[in-house]
């Protein structure tokens, strides 16, 4: 599941509490909640692909569990920055409430 960014998997159940359960059963299986997605060249993480989908809930869970906003793709962008980028050209307001989330911890700490 790590090679297929399976935290993902976890976050697209319904019910929250759902999905919360299942990403725990995951991590404690030995799911790695930052692993990027190896079918494609740009290996996004779940909360890469959730953020962009403007899926605020989904985004929150993720950072609950561990999900790391300060990681780079290979072009030096994070999450947030991908997400101010699709907002600026199609503002929505899921894609707004994930900028909220992610922004403060976009930044690695000094």
């Amino acid at each position: 599941m790590n090679q297929r960014a399976g935290a993902l998997f976890a976050v697209h159940q319904v019910k929250e509490a759902n999905a919360r359960r299942l990403l725990a059963h995951y991590i404690k299986a030995g799911l790695n909640i930052n692993a990027g997605d190896q079918r494609n060249g740009q290996r996004w993480t779940a909360l890469r692909m959730v953020a962009l989908d403007g899926d605020a809930a989904g985004v929150r869970v993720l950072l609950d569990f561990g999900a790391d906003a300060t990681l780079k793709d290979a072009d030096g962008k994070t999450a947030a920055d991908l997400v101010r980028e699709r907002h600026a050209k199609h503002p929505t307001p899921g894609l707004a409430e994930v900028l909220e989330l992610l922004e403060p911890r976009a930044t690695p700490s000094a």
